[in-house]
């Protein structure tokens, strides 16, 4: 493992300094091609993240802002924040959310020593892929009312139930789902946090092709899964609170404002080049105007998440900032999808999703860097319901203005 970067990294006394080493790192490691890739928002071909992922192990940058005694560098929020940054400009790969943002964290708060060892180094080197178990059939907006049930058997338990809208869990290896382990009291009390192997005899993984044409999403089912107990995050019946935790965790992640401008950046950019006058069917001065706007957007939701971020670097629950943060940000990646689907004009119609499985026989229609502009859009309006809907977004602001 070479971490000379990484090292360097860590001595930056400057953020300045500290920026310049990621930006030539990320020149001399980050193959053109992946750069190139084409991605559905922060979806890419998970192959190609992986690979990503294996390049940043191999030189000790995994998981920098993790705590350096599970493998991470101990990188601040603010740091982290600049790395984003960075990558964004690069077009790196993003790093795959629902392993490293989501239950990497979790297990390492909350996991017990024997579950630390068994899972976070294949986390980190990206060799164990995990999806989220939360969303069922009537229970996503609504979460604590899941049916899910896990009952206890010695030393393990008993599982049944489904989940729905699992991304990417046809390419994973396990799933960290929520069930239900005690009906006798009130809702949010009565549930655990299950890691579950997907290898499991009675666990069975089916395709959900969404609106933009691709295989990301999934219905899981549980028909009578043997889960051993030592899987069992924590207390049982505390998994309510680890499952806020890790909300907090998935919304500064996904909230991160790097990606958001630098594809506006890209769109900017395109419009301007003759290339881009050539392909807009809608008036160049209005598109102007929407990305003047995009950018005054973009500016106060890069505010909002360093408040934020602030925030949970200090310990403090963001509370309703971390909603209004959520809500912002679907509000302008919205924004943002529609004026690539404008520029793009009548090409958007076309089916251009195998450029999201590049090969090369594939021509796209029209400009290359736009050829899944209709897919992001399509992509995009699941966005007012990832990670908690806009409404409950706006039930959490109310409360805590009413309070």
């Amino acid at each position: 493992m070479d971490t000379s970067y990484a090292d360097l990294m860590d001595a930056a006394g400057d953020q300045h300094i500290f920026r310049s080493l990621i930006a030539r790192f990320l020149c001399e490691k980050l193959p053109l091609r992946l750069a190139q890739t084409p991605r559905v928002g922060l979806v890419m071909p998970l192959p190609m993240q992986l690979e990503w992922q294996s390049i940043l192990y191999n030189h000790g940058l995994a998981a920098p802002g993790w705590p350096r005694k599970f493998g991470g560098r101990d990188w601040a929020l603010s740091q982290m924040h600049m790395w984003y940054d960075e990558c964004a400009k690069a077009r790196a790969p993003r790093h795959v959310l629902q392993s490293l943002s989501m239950i990497g964290p979790i297990i390492m708060q909350f996991g017990s020593v024997e579950q630390h060892a068994r899972h976070l180094p294949g986390i980190l080197s990206g060799q164990v892929m995990w999806c989220q178990g939360y969303s069922e059939p009537g229970s996503g907006s609504d979460l604590i009312s899941l049916r899910t049930q896990a009952v206890r058997s010695g030393d393990h338990y008993i599982v049944n139930g489904q989940k729905i809208w699992t991304t990417f869990a046809h390419e994973s290896d396990w799933i960290f789902a929520l069930v239900r382990t005690d009906s006798s009291v009130a809702p949010s009390r009565g549930i655990s946090f299950l890691l579950i192997d997907l290898r499991s005899p009675g666990l069975v993984v089916k395709p959900i092709i969404s609106i933009d044409g691709l295989h990301h999403l999934n219905e899981v089912f549980f028909t009578d899964v043997v889960v051993p107990a030592e899987n069992l995050i924590g207390a049982e019946n505390e998994g309510w609170r680890y499952a806020k935790a890790l909300l907090n965790h998935e919304r500064l992640s996904i909230c991160d404002p790097t990606e958001l401008k630098a594809r506006a950046a890209m769109l900017k950019r395109f419009c301007a080049l003759p290339e881009g006058r050539l392909h807009l069917d809608a008036s160049l001065a209005d598109l102007q105007r929407k990305l003047a706007v995009l950018d005054i957007g973009l500016i106060a939701l890069d505010a909002s998440y360093q408040r934020v971020r602030s925030d949970m670097e200090a310990g403090r629950d963001p509370g309703q900032a971390a909603a209004a943060l959520k809500f912002m940000d679907t509000e302008l990646s919205q924004s943002l999808h529609e004026i690539d689907v404008e520029i793009t004009g009548l090409m958007a119609c076309g089916d251009q999703t195998a450029a999201f499985r590049p090969s090369d026989d594939f021509e796209s229609i029209g400009p290359a860097a736009l050829s899944l502009a209709f897919a992001g859009y399509a992509f995009s309006r699941a966005y007012s319901i990832a990670g908690g809907t806009s409404e409950v977004q706006k039930n959490i602001i109310w409360r805590g203005l009413a309070s």
